[in-house]
């Protein structure tokens, strides 16, 4: 399927993808939820038990949204939630892996970081800090944007990333009513990739999504490709220009980052099955799945969990690779 291929199957299911969930497998559930809650305010939303590959699991969701109450939230109303949600998933009887999904330094890692993007990152840092959470020290990195890092307890790395750089900002008062004193957003999910090629041809051609920018960062030898589920344009037709950044970094929605580090084609990617990953997968909300699955399966992409029912959400699933083995599922919304 060709581009023009993928637009005209979007017009004829009349709605892009769309990210709603990001998910992770943690170790501890109680030291986990309290550094999503507690550290960076994000709402526990719902929580579920099922079984995966013959293990029970217990599903958390999280976002960083005001129009939910968690008592409010039904299954299918986090489908339509317009933000992407963080989804930890714990497994008592099946350790997380102590494996190179969570070294953040480790160019070879399929799975980088999360961003959230905010108003003004000294402020969440201060907060953060007196939490007793360590927190690297916040910089204006090159031309890309003004950001710090941290961890959360088994590892995965956090960005925090500012609006706008920092010869641009202006100090943002904190508001009280946030945790890092303003309203957060989960603005980015990073992957590593191998090919570019045919990571956004995968992801561009075959699954619509839009590419709204690439960095190019040579001191440091690698491209970084930013996509949407959006319709939106950037303020240039230029994919390089620099001045897309900090439009990017005010999006009010997640945003599918894919670094590729330089010279790294022929170096193997850490893969593990899907049930054994620290990373679990990506998933986006869809319409047309039978048609969206079939069109995949002939392009030869890898169908790792065919069509099925999951009784939890009420709605049929299915989970493919991408060209790197990270898994990608698709939610009917239909």
């Amino acid at each position: 399927m060709n581009k023009q291929q993928a637009n005209q199957a979007g017009e004829k299911h009349n709605t892009r993808p769309r990210l709603t969930r990001h998910t992770l497998r943690i170790s501890d559930p109680q030291t986990s939820l309290a550094f999503y809650q507690d550290a960076l305010g994000m709402s526990l939303l719902t929580q579920y038990k099922a079984y995966y590959h013959e293990q029970e699991e217990t599903h958390y969701f999280f976002g960083f949204v005001d129009c939910y109450a968690a008592d409010a939230v039904n299954n299918r109303r986090l489908l339509k939630s317009p933000c992407t949600l963080l989804e930890l998933i714990h497994q008592p009887r099946h350790p997380l892996p102590l494996d190179a999904s969570r070294n953040a330094n480790n160019n070879n890692a399929r799975y980088w970081k999360i961003g959230i993007t905010l108003a003004d990152v000294d402020n969440a840092r201060a907060r953060l800090l007196a939490e007793g959470i360590e927190v690297s020290a916040a910089k204006q990195f090159l031309d890309v944007g003004y950001l710090c890092h941290l961890n959360d307890p088994d590892g995965y790395c956090i960005e925090l990333l500012q609006h706008d750089f920092a010869q641009h900002h202006n100090t943002v008062a904190a508001d009280p009513a946030y945790q890092l004193g303003c309203m957060p957003t989960l603005g980015q999910i990073t992957l590593r990739i191998k090919d570019p090629e045919s990571s956004l041809r995968f992801y561009q051609d075959l699954l619509g999504m839009r590419l709204l920018s690439r960095q190019v960062i040579e001191p440091y030898r690698f491209t970084l490709y930013f996509l949407a589920c959006s319709d939106e344009l950037p303020p240039s037709p230029d994919i390089d220009a620099v001045e897309n950044r900090e439009w990017l970094w005010q999006r009010p929605y997640t945003t599918l980052e894919l670094q590729h580090v330089w010279d790294t084609e022929r170096q193997g990617l850490v893969r593990r099955p899907v049930a054994d990953a620290g990373f679990r997968r990506i998933s986006f909300a869809a319409n047309g799945l039978k048609n969206r699955v079939s069109q995949l399966a002939s392009e030869k992409v890898e169908i790792v969990e065919p069509l099925a029912f999951d009784r939890w959400l009420g709605a049929s699933t299915a989970t493919v690779l991408d060209p790197d083995g990270n898994a990608v599922c698709f939610i009917a919304v239909d």
